[in-house]
């Protein structure tokens, strides 16, 4: 992946002049890319050149707390000190095989489990995925699990008596409702 960052230098005047580093001067402008990096990495090689911090958060789009904090980095170990690092914390408790396992699950629909309606809630669904992976989720962990990986969203039925008529309801507004509106 490639990004590439455009900044205005206002002293720079001139033709076109290449820098290094896969940066290149042209017509006052200042273009830099960086391989994998991202805008901390690209910014590292706008310090390499003299630009000022202002000038970068201005460029980049970020705040110019952000740029200082980039400069300390680099100050202190380089452009490969910006570089994206892997994301930390806990690993997921589901691995991309037990998620389309909990996937084609849940297509079966919740009756196919056993459950009475054809409804599923996060219990429920906690449930079949404790069932069909052997792990066991909490509440949130189910929600995150169906709403950020397999892009589900809240739906709820619509609360309406079997027993309704919608024709004699029909009926009731255009008569009764008029009789009785106007009183006696």
């Amino acid at each position: 992946m490639v990004g590439v960052v455009a900044l205005r230098l206002g002293g720079c005047r001139g033709g076109l002049s290449t820098l290094g580093f896969g940066c290149r001067l042209a017509s006052s402008s200042f273009v830099a890319t960086s391989v994998g990096g991202g805008t901390s990495c690209a910014c590292g090689r706008l310090f390499e050149v003299g630009a000022s911090n202002a000038e970068i958060a201005r460029a980049v789009g970020v705040c110019a707390e952000s740029v200082r904090r980039w400069r300390r980095v680099w100050e202190e170990g380089g452009v490969s000190a910006l570089r994206r690092r892997a994301a930390t914390g806990r690993p997921p408790k589901l691995d991309d095989a037990q998620v389309e396992t909990v996937r084609a699950a849940l297509m079966r629909g919740a009756q196919a489990h056993g459950f009475e309606a054809d409804l599923w809630t996060l219990e429920r669904v906690g449930a079949v995925v404790e069932r069909a992976t052997g792990v066991a989720l909490s509440r949130a962990s189910v929600w995150r699990l169906l709403t950020g990986w397999l892009g589900w969203s809240l739906q709820r039925p619509e609360r309406r008596a079997v027993e309704r008529d919608e024709s004699e309801i029909a009926r009731w507004i255009a008569h009764e409702w008029p009789r009785i509106k106007k009183g006696p």
